[in-house]
């Protein structure tokens, strides 16, 4: 199971306390495997969305995947 919520700032460590709580921002933030990630929301629709996140220093790429409702 991969934990999320939304936020406006991208934290350095992640907030259980926000899981399924009713969370805004452009940011998601997502925990698995004992890390934090942060990636920016460019896109969110009831089917899909599509987030923003940087490989290495200068590469930025823009995903855009299905989201299971």
């Amino acid at each position: 199971m991969h934990y999320y919520y939304l936020s406006d700032f991208k934290p350095s460590e992640f907030d259980f306390s926000k899981v399924g709580k009713s969370t805004y921002g452009r940011y998601i933030v997502l925990y698995y495997n004992g890390y934090t990630a942060c990636r920016q929301l460019m896109w969110l629709g009831l089917s899909d969305m599509s987030v923003k996140y940087a490989e290495g220093d200068d590469d930025v790429k823009y995903i855009r995947r299905d989201v299971a409702l």
